[in-house]
C-alpha cells in the first residue's frame, strides 16, 4: 500500500457518546449542539438536551417539522457578456428555512444522519425515526410515501448505530446484526437481488459493529475487518480484508477506513477525494500518513479533525471545504476556524461543523438556507449560525 500525504491526528467525538441520563438532561444546554448531519440541501443537528433541529430545503418534508415549503420560480433579465443581448433566466428560490427549527417528536435523540433528501435519528431507547423523501422506501416504515414528520422504522429495536446513504439507510443493533432498507438497484442493501425494500432487511454478514452507507455501495466493520457490497465500478467496494479497522466513511464512489489511527482510501478520485495528492482512481487502499480518529465523507468531499483542527479535501465547487475558494483539493488542506472543532459532516454541496463550545458553522451552497445563518448567501468559509 502506498503511503502519502500529511500528518493528521483527530480527536473523536461520537454522537452516541451524548449522555441521556436524567441528571445530564436537567443540566444540558439547548443552545449547544452535540451532533451534526448534512444532506443535499438540508442540515440537521442534535442539541445537548437531545432535541433534533433541522434547516434548509423542505420541499419534500426533509426538515421533519410537519410542513412543506414550496419553491417559487420567476424569471429575471440577464445580459449575455459576449453578445450584449438581453435574455431571460429562470430562477428558483424559497422552499427552505434558513434557521434551525425543532423536528416534531424528536426528543432524546443521540445520533443523527442525513441522506440526500431524508434524515434519520437514533433515540436513547434504541429505536430509529426517519423523515423526508421515501421514493425507495428509505424511511423504513413499510411504504414509499414521503413524510413531513418522523416515522418509526418498522420492527427495528436495540439499535446502536445508523447510517444514511443517498437513498438507502442502514442500522446496527446490540446483537451486532445489520439491517438495511431503501434503494437496492446496485445491491447496496446486501441482498442477492436488486429489489428495493420499504422495511429493514438483515444483511447476511455476521458480527457487524459499524456500517457506512454511500451512494450505491455500503461498507461494514466485522470483527475489525472491512467488508463492502454494492456497485464497484471504481473500486469503492474493495478493501475487503483490511484489518484492524475502527471507523468507515463512504462517499459517492469512494471509501475511507481508519486502521489503528491511519487512514486508507480507495475508489473514485476525480476530485482528489482520496487525499493522496493526485486525481487518479485507486482500486486498492492508499494510506494517508498520520494519526486519525475521525473522518467524514459524502459525495466527492472529505474532512477530518486532528487535535481539534480541521482539514478538508476533494470536491469544492460550491466552497463546501470552507477553505475560502472553489478549487478542488487532492490532499488534506487546513481549514481556518477560530475555535477548536469537535465534529464535522460533509455534504454534496455544503458542510457543517460543531466547535468545542457547541456552536455550529457551515460553508458552501446556501440556496435553501442550508447554512443556517438566516440568509440565502453562499459561503466559501465556515459561517456560524446565530
Amino acid at each position: 500500500m502506498k503511503k502519502v500525504g500529511v500528518l493528521l491526528a483527530i480527536v473523536f467525538i461520537s454522537a452516541c457518546d451524548v449522555r441521556q441520563d436524567e441528571n445530564y438532561l436537567q443540566s444540558c444546554s439547548s443552545d449547544r449542539f452535540s451532533a451534526i448531519a448534512v444532506g443535499a440541501a438540508h442540515t440537521c443537528a442534535i442539541t445537548e438536551c437531545g432535541v433534533t433541529q433541522c434547516w434548509g430545503s423542505n420541499t419534500i418534508g426533509q426538515l421533519g417539522n410537519g410542513s412543506i415549503n414550496k419553491e417559487t420560480a420567476f424569471t429575471e433579465a440577464i445580459q449575455n457578456p459576449d453578445t450584449g443581448q438581453i435574455g431571460e433566466h429562470i430562477v428558483t428560490s424559497g422552499g427552505g428555512e434558513p434557521t434551525p427549527a425543532p423536528v416534531k417528536n424528536s426528543e432524546n435523540a443521540i445520533a443523527i444522519e442525513a441522506g440526500y433528501n431524508h434524515s434519520c435519528a437514533l433515540t436513547a431507547s434504541g429505536i430509529v425515526k426517519c423523515w423526508g423523501k421515501n421514493t425507495y422506501g428509505q424511511l423504513g416504515d413499510g411504504n414509499t410515501t414521503n413524510s413531513e414528520i418522523p416515522v418509526e422504522v418498522a420492527s427495528l429495536v436495540d439499535v446502536i448505530a445508523i447510517s444514511t446513504g443517498y437513498y438507502h439507510t442502514c442500522a446496527v443493533t446490540k446483537s451486532q446484526k445489520a439491517f438495511c432498507w431503501g434503494d437496492n438497484r446496485s445491491k447496496q442493501l446486501g441482498q442477492d437481488n436488486m429489489i428495493n425494500s420499504t422495511i429493514p432487511i438483515e444483511v447476511p454478514v455476521a458480527s457487524i459493529q459499524k456500517i457506512s452507507a454511500g451512494l450505491h455501495h455500503t461498507c461494514a466493520l466485522t470483527n475489525g475487518s472491512l467488508v463492502c457490497w454494492g456497485i464497484d465500478t471504481k473500486g469503492e467496494a474493495q478493501g475487503h480484508g483490511l484489518q484492524k479497522v475502527s471507523a468507515i466513511a463512504t462517499g459517492m464512489a469512494h471509501t475511507c477506513a481508519l486502521v489503528e489511527g491511519s487512514v486508507y482510501c480507495f475508489g473514485g478520485n476525480a476530485f482528489g477525494e482520496l487525499g493522496v495528492g493526485s486525481f487518479v482512481d485507486q482500486p486498492t487502499p492508499q494510506e494517508i500518513s498520520g494519526k486519525f480518529s475521525r473522518i467524514s465523507a459524502k459525495a466527492e468531499s472529505m474532512c477530518g479533525i486532528y487535535e481539534n483542527l480541521l482539514s478538508c479535501w476533494g470536491q469544492n465547487a460550491q466552497g463546501q471545504l470552507g477553505v475560502g475558494d472553489v478549487e478542488n483539493r487532492n490532499a488534506p488542506t487546513r481549514v481556518n476556524v477560530n475555535e477548536g472543532v469537535l465534529d464535522v459532516s460533509v455534504g454534496p454541496y455544503h458542510s457543517c461543523l460543531i466547535t468545542i463550545s457547541g456552536r455550529i458553522a457551515c460553508s458552501g451552497l446556501n440556496m435553501y438556507g442550508e447554512l443556517g445563518d438566516g440568509t440565502y448567501q453562499n459561503a466559501k468559509k465556515f459561517t456560524y449560525i446565530p
